[in-house]
């Protein structure tokens, strides 16, 4: 729609000042009048003012031209054509969808305002700044008009549009100053059936002559009707420029084009394809061209002609320079075919695609390319090799984050369709949830925290499968076999391969420049065969140069995360937990899971530490054997509670009942086999298991589960209500401080439930305790199992940082015991029982009771309370002492009935941080209080007056059991309000109810 930008050059240049003047003739219809100019030029006539004034002789006119042009239209011109390159820059196109039908967006060309406004400006000045009667002034409105429709001002383009069509319409001499009615018999001459400019069919003219805006404003005036939802109109118009005699051939394409684009918005795909085949030239390049035959072959495949589409997909093949494109086109193709056909070309596409993997020009799309031959081995169900190469297309988009997700996406959706959830898992946690483009963000979560809890359980199988193995050895094997993994091990995490045995430490009295000199030289990067560490000796070949290079990252930043979560296993494999075992198990029947498998990742990597692991005793035995049964059958729970995957629940069960006969899970796994074959119609399998569980276990719950499922229903929601009371029990005495009896209630309490009953609060409070006793292993582990448990909970991100301080607790501690900290001399305060001095005393808490203004630098949080609502200060009386006085500063507290100090402490960190995140730069002081043994208080100071204390309270109020302390039952705190004076005096009388009462008289009740 917009031309190149043309300039002038040697012959061309003289033809143009010497032969238009005499072809063109003077532009009638523009006139400027009323032109308001700033006082210091009201006096100055513009040429645009002067243009009646005379007559424009050719040399004159060809100087108005040539500078109209050259200086004005051409940079506006190519400055336009800037903008429309930047908004293609930053299109990108979505080839799963139909293409838009532009290749920018409107919103892009409207955030460069500046560039838009400096055309209309540009446009402005050259019309008022040269003679009205030069060719160019109709240009110079047309492109004013485009600058306002890519601003998306489409009034002031449409006004623009409509001023060139009726300002500069073909007039006789004698029509000139008369106002005519396009497309009227009332004209002299006049044709109702044209409303076009007829344009000079001289070859002469054609080539350097000027030619007119006006048609070309018709077709822009279209776009802006079609733009704006105007379809009607637009019809209207479209159909008469058809029948119109004068229209210009040069102009067809882009009416074909308007009337394409028109049909696209009304979703005629059929229609518009007709068109937009026809129009093809305008594109402005290659690019575009084969972008459009994309989109022809896309509308064609909407109207159902695979024929048609299959060729313009092959036109887009051939003309295109964009590998996405291509990509797209191919898999498209294939589509579109079946039988034999579709093979063979499945088989050339991915032939062809692993050809331009290859070529150095299309290395930056190889994750395209990957991701298109993914798609194809799909069409063809060809599972493994479209996984591999998902993987392939995720290992190659660290350039492009979202397309990156894309393929992990892709690649764990169909693993997890198709069963393998340790691959699921992987690719699940190697997407970034944030993506706005994940469509179901809440289903990733939950797919993603079912499969990392199945995944500890299968990394339990897997270690304690190894350590069984390693203790089934020889010893000397196994010992041998120790010692080649410790020194693998040590080298993989860059530790000295010589600290890893004693056997390997030099002789005693070896000088220790020569014990450690060939290990901490560096190889030479650059050394030859002949005179370096040899051709397989580069950085990355070289282990002992990777082990010292990692040492120094490690010194530098310490343990750095996973940053791609694509081995993600390995830490989840770390985690403390355990599947919620089922409530109605027998609590004899559940052995204790171990919190978490330390024996993957020993604390210290010696021949000791991985020997100390190995099960090496029948009791270490049964515990390895009872631990991967455990497994088995909470992986079974998932798959039958969460998953509902039958194929992969018959062949676990049958595993663990194949592997352990004797299980005390073979009621719950044959009940899952009973379950599955039920449910896939498979009777004859249903009723052998069923009938084995009558004879054999005839008392189980299970059966009863087959045999009577609402009465084990109604047992099991009773069993849930009485450990839910008792848990609730065992909360409340963790807050109050009843250590003892908490720890025997809940221990009674799990052997009665199991483990099935945690909550995220008590594990958190838990782990207080168990810090408090300093006891930070097993804190950790409760707090890690928090985590595993209940990773979408308020208190897992909490759990993280408390784990965090305790990894690091005796570094904390002995960095703050060897600091040298000199406090600074506090000055004395005497108190005194001199009368005189407690009459003052008095005085001023008189002189409180009179409002004063309290004058103070600090900001005011949000004043949202009018103090002036509040009733009459309160006086002094003898029997409380109590002043309540809103304009004093005021501090919000925090009142806790009957916690243990433990937790009070906890409250103020708690608050302390939210008062950091929420209230920056306020430095707010938090303190606690005990006022006896049910109440105690946690204080924050302070504030100008009552009515920031108040809004601050409320804003804690309302945030405190989802962020604050989620883990403190409601009914174990309150917050309110107190002046400082007040505070102090409440800390003296420690009689809570007492100021509770005035200040319920005082404040009105929201």
């Amino acid at each position: 729609m917009t031309e190149a930008p043309r300039s002038p050059s040697g012959w061309l240049f003289i033809l143009l000042f010497f032969i238009i003047p005499v072809l063109s003739q003077a532009q009638p219809g523009a006139t400027v009048t009323n032109l308001e100019k700033p006082k210091k030029y009201e006096n100055r006539i513009l040429l645009s003012e002067k243009t009646g004034e005379g007559k424009l002789r050719p040399g004159k006119k060809a100087t108005q031209n040539l500078n109209t042009r050259y200086n004005f239209f051409f940079n506006s011109e190519r400055l336009l054509n800037d903008v429309l390159t930047n908004a293609r820059s930053q299109h990108k196109d979505n080839f799963n969808s139909l293409l838009p039908f532009y290749s920018y967006s409107l919103e892009a060309t409207a955030s460069q305002k500046m560039n838009l406004d400096s055309i209309v400006w540009r446009c402005n000045d050259a019309i008022l700044l040269h003679d009205l009667r030069n060719d160019w002034v109709d240009d110079l409105y047309l492109m004013m008009g485009k600058a306002y429709f890519f601003k998306k001002d489409f009034d002031s383009a449409a006004i623009a549009f409509q001023y060139v069509n009726f300002a500069f319409q073909p007039r006789t001499k004698d029509e000139m100053g008369y106002n005519k009615t396009i497309g009227s018999n009332s004209n002299e001459k006049g044709n109702v059936y044209t409303i076009s400019t007829k344009e000079s069919n001289n070859p002469l003219n054609k080539a350097v002559g000027h030619t007119p805006a006006r048609n070309e404003s018709l077709i822009w005036l279209l776009r802006t009707m079609i733009e704006t939802g105007k379809y009607n109109e637009a019809d209207g118009l479209i159909a008469t420029l058809r029948q119109d005699i004068n229209f210009p051939g040069r102009l067809k394409a882009e009416l074909n084009e308007m009337q394409a684009y028109l049909f696209y918005e009304k979703d005629l795909y059929d229609s518009s394809a007709y068109y937009l085949a026809s129009c093809l030239g305008n594109a402005a390049n290659p690019q575009e061209r084969s972008r459009w035959e994309f989109l022809l072959a896309q509308m064609h495949e909407n109207i159902n002609d695979p024929k048609t589409a299959d060729a313009w997909y092959e036109k887009a093949i051939s003309h295109t320079t964009d590998p996405i494109l291509e990509a797209y086109a191919r898999i498209n193709q294939i589509r579109l075919l079946s039988g034999d056909d579709e093979q063979k070309r499945i088989n050339n596409s991915i032939a062809e695609l692993m050809r331009m993997v290859k070529k150095d020009k299309y290395e930056d799309y190889k994750h395209i390319i990957y991701y298109a031959a993914a798609r194809m081995e799909l069409l063809r169900d060809s599972v493994d090799q479209a996984i591999r190469y998902l993987d392939l297309s995720g290992r190659n988009s660290n350039n492009d984050p979202q397309f990156k997700n894309l393929a992990y996406l892709t690649l764990a959706d169909l693993a997890y369709d198709k069963g393998r959830y340790k691959l699921a898992a992987a690719g699940y946690d190697s997407v970034n949830i944030s993506d706005p483009e994940i469509k179901d963000p809440e289903l990733l979560k939950e797919r993603r925290t079912t499969l990392g809890q199945m995944m500890v359980h299968y990394e339990t199988i897997r270690v304690e499968d190894s350590l069984l193995r390693i203790a089934a050895m020889p010893e000397a094997e196994r010992n041998q076999y120790v010692k080649s993994l410790v020194k693998k091990l040590r080298k993989e995490q860059g530790l000295k391969e010589e600290a890893a045995t004693a056997a390997d430490q030099p002789p005693p009295g070896t000088s220790s420049v020569l014990k450690n000199s060939q290990q901490d030289i560096p190889a030479d990067l650059f050394a030859t065969n002949g005179s370096g560490t040899g051709k397989n000796d580069w950085y990355f070949y070289n282990t002992g140069m990777k082990s010292q290079g990692f040492r120094q990252f490690k010194t530098t930043w310490g343990n750095r995360p996973n940053v791609d979560n694509w081995r993600r296993i390995k830490a989840v494999s770390q985690l403390a937990v355990g599947a919620t075992p089922d409530p109605g198990l027998n609590p004899q029947d559940i052995p204790a899971t171990p919190a978490g498998n330390s024996k993957a990742t020993p604390a210290e990597l010696t021949a000791e530490a991985l020997q100390a692991n190995i099960p090496l005793t029948p009791e270490l035995v049964k515990a390895s054997n009872d631990s991967i049964a455990a497994a088995y059958i909470s992986i079974s729970r998932i798959l039958r509670e969460k998953i509902d995957d039958c194929d992969n629940l018959i062949r676990n069960n049958e595993a663990l009942l194949n592997r352990y006969p004797q299980t005390p899970f073979a009621e719950e796994a044959l009940f899952g086999l009973y379950y599955c074959y039920d449910k896939a119609g498979n009777t004859e399998k249903a009723k052998f298991y069923k009938d084995y569980m009558s004879r054999n276990m005839s008392q189980s719950r299970f059966l009863r589960m087959i045999n009577d499922p609402k009465q084990v229903e109604k047992e099991k929601t009773q069993l849930q209500d009485a450990a839910t009371a008792t848990y609730t029990e065992v909360y409340n005495k963790y807050i109050e401080g009843d250590f003892a009896n908490a720890i025997a209630l809940k221990k009674k309490a799990d052997s009665v439930y199991g483990e099935n009953y945690w909550t995220p609060q008590l594990l958190y409070i838990e782990s207080i305790y168990q810090v408090r006793q300093r006891n930070d292993s097993a804190a950790i582990a409760t707090l890690t199992k928090l985590q595993a448990l209940y990773p979408g909970s308020a208190m897992a991100a909490k759990a993280a940082n408390m784990i965090s301080v305790l990894q690091r607790r005796s570094e904390i501690e002995g960095y703050l015991t060897n600091l040298d900290v000199e406090r600074a001399k506090e000055e004395k305060v005497v108190i005194n029982d001199d009368p005189v001095v407690q009459k003052k005393k008095e005085q001023v808490v008189r002189e409180t009771v009179k409002p004063t203004e309290v004058k103070t630098d600090k900001k005011p949080i949000n004043t949202k309370v009018d103090s002036a609502n509040f009733k009459a200060p309160a006086m002094e009386t003898k029997a409380s002492g109590y002043v309540f006085n809103p304009k004093d500063q005021h501090a919000v507290v925090l009142l806790l009935n009957k916690v243990d100090v433990v937790y009070v402490n906890e409250a103020r960190n708690a608050v302390s941080r939210f008062n950091r995140d929420k209230f920056v730069g306020r430095n707010f002081e938090t303190s606690s209080f005990v006022i006896d043994n049910d109440h105690k208080l946690v204080t924050v100071t302070s504030f100008n007056d009552i009515t920031e204390a108040m809004d601050y309270a409320e804003k804690a109020r309302s945030t405190a059991a989802s962020e604050i302390f989620p883990w403190m039952p409601k009914e174990k705190y309150s917050f309110f309000l107190i002046s400082t004076s007040n505070l102090e005096l409440l800390k003296t009388r420690k009689d809570i109810n007492e100021y509770l009462q005035l200040l319920k008289q005082n404040i009105p009740s929201k």
